[in-house]
């Protein structure tokens, strides 16, 4: 009676169940020991597919069993149910299952949900002569893919390697004929391949390390590393393939030079031969050019390190943003109370006066609720050149500094103590800088200059530089009232004063505005003062660079 797999399985161009079975059992391969031929098709079918896993798969009545296993640690078989395979030796092309997950058939596959966790699976059918399908060489990957044409039908040509092989156990000139086979594959891969006998000596080498080592095939042939290889390559390598005759499959990637002098990065894999007897007889060695992967995957690197600094600096910026918002708020509000509680209480006043009949005290406080408007109107524009200044694109230029700080003192012309006021520039230098924000810089340190020693017989400002590591840094002096030290550093807080409103008037937001263009141009200010004794600016910004 045949298999209930059968109607799955085989179309009419295929035998029944039974005659699949006879004819696997008849070649004798089931549960044999590992054989070189196997193990190196395997490695070279992972190396063209580009996948973790390959096997050598083997489908009787209960199991698949592997023949030969890449990339599956100590796993032999697994039942026949589970199997992938079982629907590949169905097909008369390759079986191509690009994303298991999404494949109504696989994806509550305990090989899918579980270990080894497949999504890719690609196998080729192992057809005898007669058309009985044995089993398949497939690969198989964790992550969605496909093959390209070349690959696939790669994967074809190795397939009936070893399909040839499995019969060759009756037919020894199939197995030569195979092998002729073998080397015509291994000849058209890129891999550089090679087979080391117990000595060490080349017994085979494909065409694509030849001609990286810009030799004739033949001519490799019975050499050992230190006459085939320059010295360098030879010193690299030797250590490695004695790990490999010692039993280890040894894995690395290096750097070397080509024939023609280029550099190229290797994937080097060496693997050792084992006959039957569980003795080692030599060494496969395969080496793959990875250079430009190499290269992409640095350069996906750097644009992921690029991209997580630019996510880093908006998150610090939108932070920043955020803590600003959060104080402005509370300085607006603070602020805000006294004049609108001025202007709720003149206002009240006002309306008492006129029932009163008493218009001149109620025109007077009108007025003052005016004032008070007023106030609060420069606050807010205040608030709004702030926030503003968070956000603007700026315009940088190449600024001769003297002519922007004569400018900016022109510009305080109407102010009192202007006329009074000795004021000299040293000599200074050019910097970069959008120009209209950095003459409001200088507007606001000078008119700060100014009112702060308009008191004074003689308000003296003085503007000079210094060159430093950093770049330029500029100093506004004044002889005005000055400030205790330890106060500097609530200067530059939104809306902050230090002095009495009546006798200093303003919104204290000048300072902040100063602090918030110098710091969007890269660079800092700070302020050093004494009580009646005069204050000090020191503003440091980027130098130009001479052309």
């Amino acid at each position: 009676m045949n298999s209930p797999w059968e109607p799955m399985m085989f179309g009419a161009a295929f035998d029944s169940e039974s005659a699949r079975l006879a004819a696997l059992r008849a070649t004798g391969v089931l549960d044999t020991a590992p054989e070189p031929v196997y193990d190196w098709v395997v490695e070279l079918a992972a190396i063209i597919c580009q996948t973790p896993i390959a096997l050598v798969s083997l489908v009787d009545e209960h199991r698949q069993w592997f023949k030969a296993a890449r990339g599956l640690d100590d796993v032999r078989e697994t039942p026949r149910e589970h199997a992938f395979c079982a629907h590949a030796i169905g097909q008369h092309s390759t079986f191509l299952v690009e994303d298991a997950s999404a494949d109504p058939r696989f994806r509550d596959n305990p090989l899918v949900v579980g270990d080894p966790g497949i999504r890719f699976y690609a196998g080729t059918t192992l057809l005898t002569a007669d058309g009985h399908a044995l089993g398949t060489l497939c690969v198989i990957d964790r992550h969605p893919k496909t093959l390209t044409d070349r690959q696939r039908h790669m994967l074809e040509a190795l397939a009936s390697v070893v399909a040839a092989k499995i019969e060759a156990r009756r037919d020894r000139g199939a197995l030569e004929d195979a092998l002729a086979e073998l080397h015509q594959i291994l000849d058209a891969v890129p891999t550089l391949i090679s087979r080391r006998d117990g000595a060490l000596r080349y017994r085979f080498v494909n065409r694509a390390l030849a001609e990286f080592l810009g030799r004739d095939p033949a001519h490799l042939i019975g050499l050992d590393s230190a006459d085939a290889l320059d010295p360098e390559m030879a010193e690299r390598s030797l250590p490695l393939i004695e790990r490999a005759r010692a039993g280890e499959i040894v894995r690395t990637v290096h750097s070397v030079a080509t024939s023609d002098g280029c550099e190229r990065t290797l994937a080097m894999c060496y693997r050792p031969i084992v006959d039957a007897k569980d003795r080692i007889t030599g060494v496969y060695g395969f080496h793959e050019d990875v250079t430009e992967r190499v290269a992409m995957e640095n350069e996906i690197r750097a644009l992921n390190a690029h991209l997580e600094a630019r996510v880093a600096s908006r998150t610090s910026a939108l932070n920043d943003a955020l803590a600003q918002i959060e104080t402005y708020s509370r300085a607006i509000a603070h602020d805000l109370r006294a004049p609108l509680r001025q202007l709720s209480g003149f206002l009240r006043l006002a309306v008492e006066d006129t029932r009163d009949g008493d218009p001149v005290s109620a025109a007077r406080h009108l007025d003052r609720a005016e004032a008070a408007t007023i106030e609060m109107s420069a606050l807010v524009n205040g608030l709004q050149r702030l926030m503003r200044l968070s956000h603007e694109p700026l315009d940088f230029v190449r600024i001769d500094l003297g002519d922007l700080v004569r400018e900016a003192w022109r510009a305080l012309a109407d102010e009192p103590g202007f006329r009074r006021a000795l004021f000299t520039v040293g000599a200074l230098p050019g910097v970069v800088g959008d120009r209209a924000l950095l003459k409001q810089v200088f507007v606001n340190l000078l008119g700060n200059a100014l009112k702060f020693s308009g008191e004074r017989d003689l308000p003296s400002i003085a503007v000079g530089s210094r060159a430093t590591p950093q770049g330029v840094e500029v100093t506004v002096r004044d002889n005005g009232a000055g400030f205790a030290p330890e106060q500097a550093s609530r200067l530059f807080k939104p809306f902050t004063r230090l002095h009495d409103r009546a006798q200093y008037p303003g919104t204290g937001n000048g300072l902040a505005i100063v602090e918030r263009i110098v710091a969007r141009h890269g660079g800092g200010v700070r302020a050093e003062a004494i009580v009646d004794g005069g204050a000090t600016f020191t503003v440091t910004l980027p130098a130009a660079q001479d052309p």
